[in-house]
């Protein structure tokens, strides 16, 4: 491993799925990594290596997302994206949500490089490795950047937590399961089913 402007990490030197790397990081490092192994994402210098989703988790990631995408669409309202995307909060944070939505007015914010800055909204898919970091750490992270609403979805409890940014602080909004609907003031109109959400493929 070397320092400075060059290449930060050998295969050798590559981090493990699970491992955490003690060298304080910028973007310009992180976009410097190779990308065989594993999902990055660099929270305050620091990188993190997480295992790719499962299949539960994905599912789950792709009929929530559908109906959200369908809807942003639909009436025109702006733009979601999938994981992999790089949201980068700062130099030295680049997270990787699994949703996000970007209204109209925050269009400006999507680059080749990812999106700069905060979404309107970010869906996270809680996994038992990523668990505490969705719960604690992006919490903060979002909050600080301004992201608007934040929903935290449980593939296992099959439930959805609903959060909204109010003076800087997150407010839990709803808190749903079973036959409940999610609905959202950032976008209103839309009605999400959660037995839609958790629904099996057969």
């Amino acid at each position: 491993m070397s320092g400075g402007g060059g290449i930060l990490f050998s295969m050798e030197d590559t981090p493990k799925v699970g491992e955490r790397v003690d060298v304080r990081l910028t973007y310009e490092d992180y976009a410097a990594l190779p990308d065989e192994r594993g999902r990055y994402q660099l929270i305050e210098g620091d990188l993190f290596v997480t295992p790719s989703p499962s299949t539960g988790h994905q599912r789950v990631s792709r009929n929530l997302g559908l109906v959200l995408a369908a809807f942003v669409k639909e009436h025109r309202l702006g733009a979601v994206f999938y994981a992999p995307i790089d949201v980068i909060v700062s130099r030295d944070t680049v997270v990787v949500p699994d949703i996000v939505f970007l209204g109209r007015d925050r269009m400006h914010l999507v680059s080749e490089r990812g999106i700069e800055g905060g979404p309107d909204l970010v869906v996270e898919i809680l996994s038992p490795k990523t668990r505490r970091m969705d719960r604690i750490t992006k919490m903060r992270l979002y909050a600080n950047a301004g992201v608007r609403e934040y929903w935290l979805v449980d593939p296992k409890a099959q439930t959805i937590e609903a959060f909204a940014l109010e003076r800087g602080a997150w407010v839990l909004r709803a808190a749903l399961a079973e036959r409940e609907v999610l609905t959202s003031a950032l976008l209103p109109g839309l009605e999400i089913a959660l037995g839609d959400v958790f629904a099996p493929d057969v």
